[in-house]
């Protein structure tokens, strides 16, 4: 995992810098502010992913320089992922420890899962991007095998009803919730397998439990949101209002076959044969298989209820895969030891079969991704914040601001005050610009930047978009003739001038040659800010 991990090179995605952003303002003790002078707005979806970086900033491990050359910004949360992929090996082997009988085929298994594991890009390029996938798998992991573990107890065992359980599975929960919004989704998990694996006759004992795990689960989640409320006036993200997200319908569900479709529908195929198989031949994995296939099931409906993301390859589906390939493993290693000599052959020539034509499949996803990646951190930080500064100076622009979309490299480095586009960091999800006729010149300049899938142009038509998730922002067309301009979208907007998207950029170009060295840290800004935007 580590290998497939570095193949991606120093590479870190530029929303991964919001959190950045955030927990530098953070650790220095401004407040829930992108940068410094801004106002408090929510413009992070992942509190605790953000604790976890100002408390590496704190300890001097992160944003202070670099670690035997290696830009500690990138190093310390590929550190962290690589911890939290440790962590899902770890509960890998407490799984197979509680299914299986040996101590070397639960170590066997869990090396096969791992390096299954690894060979998916979905998993491997998310976990490593420098956002919070890696410790959110993590959290659903570990949910996932606490209910194994104590559903191997069998029907007569308390365990499962215990108080610890239910209260250390509420705790699972709720920094689930805070690592990204849709992990409310899991507060089904617990009452769901207790309901289905406790007997009827004591369906009553399962009120007490349940009650715990929702104290645990909803006081932690409770106390943020009341601290959301009272500090930015709202009881959700403001990124959740940015994209707007679209209340679920049954046709999302439609999405589950992208999931399926991304190893191949081979592998996808048999995996749900294998599991079908266990299920009906092996009565001793019924349990531990409802407590895998309820947070599995969860995690494909999550994914599936949330907008599209532009950034490609499933990013939201990250849960999804370790709990696919444990369920898969422990299947097909309590499949292998039954009877019979040609039922074995047969599954494992099936399944070397699978992965390989799954293999021919994502193999090339990985080191595609490495040669083009999705907007580098430090790309950002260059070509918005740095060069934006330099062409301040020049213009001899002291309180200026800057328009654009791409959020998290400019605010590690701008010293400008920022205008996102996007909404992320602005309490409005959208932002005007009106017309203005600029002194000396005659041109009349407009534009109306939004995230929604369709708007009305200038001229009061309809014209439809890529989609909310996958807008940049929207260039401007100037006109001297005094008609009104025409809005062109696509092209990424910096302070109202276009210029070309950077979602396809070399590697090479982030972090080992640039055009000047990115450091990552904002030029001094004048104590105060005018009230007019002033952009290149």
């Amino acid at each position: 995992m580590g290998i497939q991990g570095a193949r991606l090179g120093r590479w870190i995605v530029d929303d991964a810098g919001i959190s950045f952003a955030y927990a530098r303002s953070f650790a220095e003790g401004r407040g829930p502010v992108v940068q410094a002078g801004a106002s408090p707005v929510e413009g992070y979806s992942d509190p605790t992913w953000v604790g976890l970086l100002a408390i590496g900033r704190l300890l001097g491990l992160f944003d202070h320089g670099a670690w035997f050359g290696f830009p500690d910004y990138v190093l310390f949360p590929k550190a962290l992922a690589f911890v939290c992929v440790v962590g899902i090996l770890i509960c890998f082997y407490a799984a197979c420890l509680a299914v299986l009988t040996s101590r070397r085929v639960a170590a066997a298994v869990t090396a096969c899962a791992g390096t299954t594991l690894a060979f998916v890009p979905a998993f491997v390029i998310w976990s490593f991007s420098g956002l919070e996938n890696s410790f959110y798998a993590l959290l659903v992991t570990s949910l996932a095998v606490l209910l194994v573990r104590t559903a191997m107890c069998g029907p007569g065992s308390d365990r499962l009803l215990a108080r610890r359980t239910a209260a250390i599975a509420g705790l699972l929960v709720a920094l689930a919730v805070l690592t990204r919004p849709d992990g409310l989704i899991y507060l089904a998990v617990y009452p769901g397998v207790v309901l289905l694996l406790v007997d009827r006759h004591r369906i009553r004992e399962v009120v007490r439990p349940c009650a715990f795990f929702a104290l645990a689960a909803l006081g932690p989640t409770g106390v943020y949101e009341v601290w959301r409320r009272l500090e930015f006036g709202r009881w959700v993200a403001n990124t959740a209002v940015a994209k707007a997200q679209a209340s679920p319908v049954p046709s999302d569900l439609n999405r589950v076959s992208e999931v399926l479709q991304y190893p191949g529908l081979v592998i996808s195929l048999l995996a749900i044969g294998v599991l079908a198989t266990a299920a009906a031949v092996v009565p001793e994995m019924s349990r531990p298989l409802v407590a895998l296939l309820v947070p599995l099931a969860l995690a494909l409906v999550g994914y599936c209820v949330l907008n599209a993301d532009w950034m490609g390859q499933l990013r939201f589906s990250t849960p999804v895969w370790p709990l696919a390939v444990l369920a898969t493993a422990l299947c097909t290693a309590r499949l292998v030891v039954l009877p019979g000599l040609r039922r074995r052959i047969g599954l494992v020539g099936s399944l070397a079969g699978a992965l390989y034509l799954a293999y021919g499949v994502t193999s090339p996803m990985l080191p595609n991704s490495a040669a083009n990646p999705t907007a580098p951190l430090c790309i950002v930080a260059n070509e918005d914040g740095q060069l934006f500064n330099e062409f301040a100076d020049i213009a001899g622009v002291q309180q200026g601001s800057l328009l654009l979309p791409d959020l998290g490299g400019t605010a590690l480095t701008s010293r400008l005050h920022l205008r996102d586009t996007a909404g992320l960091s602005t309490r409005r999800s959208r932002i005007i610009c009106t017309s203005r006729t600029w002194p000396g010149c005659g041109t009349t300049y407009s534009t109306s930047c939004s995230r929604r899938s369709s708007r009305r142009t200038a001229s009061g038509r309809r014209r439809s978009w890529p989609g909310p998730a996958s807008i940049r922002a929207c260039s401007v067309t100037t006109s001297r003739s005094g008609r009104r301009p025409r809005l062109t979208p696509g092209a990424a907007a910096t302070g109202c001038a276009g210029r070309r998207s950077r979602t396809r950029r070399s590697s090479r170009s982030c972090g080992t040659t640039l055009v000047r060295p990115c450091r990552l840290r904002p030029a001094s800004r004048p104590a105060r800010r005018s009230a007019t935007a002033a952009t290149g």
